[in-house]
Protein backbone atom coordinates (compact mmCIF):
# COMPACT_ATOMS: atom_id res chain seq x y z
CA UNK A 1 0.00 0.00 0.00
CA UNK A 2 1.32 3.13 -1.15
CA UNK A 3 2.28 6.05 2.02
CA UNK A 4 -0.04 8.78 0.39
CA UNK A 5 -2.68 6.03 0.80
CA UNK A 6 -1.91 5.20 4.03
CA UNK A 7 -2.16 8.85 4.89
CA UNK A 8 -5.38 8.93 3.70
CA UNK A 9 -6.93 6.10 5.81
CA UNK A 10 -5.24 7.61 9.37
CA UNK A 11 -6.78 10.94 8.34
CA UNK A 12 -10.39 9.80 7.75
CA UNK A 13 -9.81 7.84 10.94
CA UNK A 14 -8.89 10.53 12.87
CA UNK A 15 -11.85 12.32 12.19
CA UNK A 16 -14.45 9.85 12.17
CA UNK A 17 -12.45 8.93 15.63
CA UNK A 18 -13.06 12.32 16.85
CA UNK A 19 -16.75 12.73 16.10
CA UNK A 20 -17.17 9.18 17.68
CA UNK A 21 -15.51 11.24 20.44
CA UNK A 22 -17.37 14.22 20.36
CA UNK A 23 -20.86 12.01 20.38
CA UNK A 24 -19.86 10.10 23.10
CA UNK A 25 -19.06 13.51 25.45
CA UNK A 26 -22.17 14.49 24.73
CA UNK A 27 -23.64 11.33 26.62
CA UNK A 28 -21.41 11.14 28.94
CA UNK A 29 -21.14 14.28 30.89
CA UNK A 30 -23.07 17.56 31.54
CA UNK A 31 -24.22 20.00 29.19
CA UNK A 32 -22.00 23.15 30.52
CA UNK A 33 -18.82 20.80 30.30
CA UNK A 34 -20.22 19.73 26.64
CA UNK A 35 -20.83 23.53 25.49
CA UNK A 36 -17.09 24.48 27.16
CA UNK A 37 -15.25 21.70 24.43
CA UNK A 38 -17.72 22.40 21.44
CA UNK A 39 -15.99 25.39 20.70
CA UNK A 40 -12.37 23.73 20.31
CA UNK A 41 -14.02 20.92 18.30
CA UNK A 42 -15.18 23.54 15.51
CA UNK A 43 -12.20 25.11 15.44
CA UNK A 44 -10.65 21.07 14.49
CA UNK A 45 -13.27 20.38 11.51
CA UNK A 46 -11.76 22.95 9.01
CA UNK A 47 -8.34 22.07 9.74
CA UNK A 48 -9.22 18.68 9.37
CA UNK A 49 -11.04 19.34 5.97
CA UNK A 50 -7.77 21.17 4.64
CA UNK A 51 -5.34 18.16 5.74
CA UNK A 52 -8.20 15.69 3.62
CA UNK A 53 -8.02 17.71 0.76
CA UNK A 54 -4.13 18.08 0.61
CA UNK A 55 -3.87 14.70 1.20
CA UNK A 56 -6.55 13.36 -1.36
CA UNK A 57 -4.79 15.02 -4.14
CA UNK A 58 -1.22 13.83 -3.09
CA UNK A 59 -2.97 10.23 -2.82
CA UNK A 60 -4.22 11.35 -6.80
CA UNK A 61 -0.62 12.46 -7.93
CA UNK A 62 0.73 9.48 -6.87
CA UNK A 63 -1.41 6.99 -8.42
CA UNK A 64 -1.22 9.17 -11.51
CA UNK A 65 2.73 9.14 -11.59
CA UNK A 66 3.72 5.57 -10.71
CA UNK A 67 1.26 2.73 -12.40
CA UNK A 68 2.09 0.43 -10.32
CA UNK A 69 0.41 1.81 -7.58
CA UNK A 70 -3.02 1.24 -9.18
CA UNK A 71 -4.55 -1.47 -7.04
CA UNK A 72 -8.14 -1.90 -5.98
CA UNK A 73 -6.96 -0.89 -2.29
CA UNK A 74 -5.53 1.80 -3.52
CA UNK A 75 -8.15 3.57 -5.58
CA UNK A 76 -10.63 2.29 -2.84
CA UNK A 77 -8.97 4.49 -0.17
CA UNK A 78 -8.62 7.41 -2.69
CA UNK A 79 -12.21 7.47 -3.79
CA UNK A 80 -13.60 6.69 0.34
CA UNK A 81 -11.51 9.57 1.18
CA UNK A 82 -12.82 11.60 -1.82
CA UNK A 83 -16.00 10.95 -0.81
CA UNK A 84 -16.16 11.44 3.00
CA UNK A 85 -14.62 15.23 2.45
CA UNK A 86 -17.39 15.57 -0.09
CA UNK A 87 -19.99 14.77 2.65
CA UNK A 88 -18.00 16.62 5.67
CA UNK A 89 -17.99 19.56 3.49
CA UNK A 90 -21.73 19.05 2.09
CA UNK A 91 -22.35 19.03 6.10
CA UNK A 92 -20.60 21.52 7.24
CA UNK A 93 -22.39 24.09 4.52
CA UNK A 94 -25.57 22.87 5.38
CA UNK A 95 -24.95 23.40 9.00
CA UNK A 96 -23.79 26.86 8.50
CA UNK A 97 -25.77 28.23 5.97
CA UNK A 98 -29.73 26.60 7.90
CA UNK A 99 -32.49 29.03 8.90
CA UNK A 100 -32.22 30.48 11.97
CA UNK A 101 -28.72 30.05 13.06
CA UNK A 102 -27.73 32.60 15.53
CA UNK A 103 -23.78 32.29 16.18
Amino acid sequence: MAPSTKLVLAVCLLGVASGLVLLNLSFFVTADMFLAVLPYSWELVPLWLVVLAYVSVRAANDLIRHPELRTPKNLGALFGGLILLVLAVVGLISFVFRPGLTL
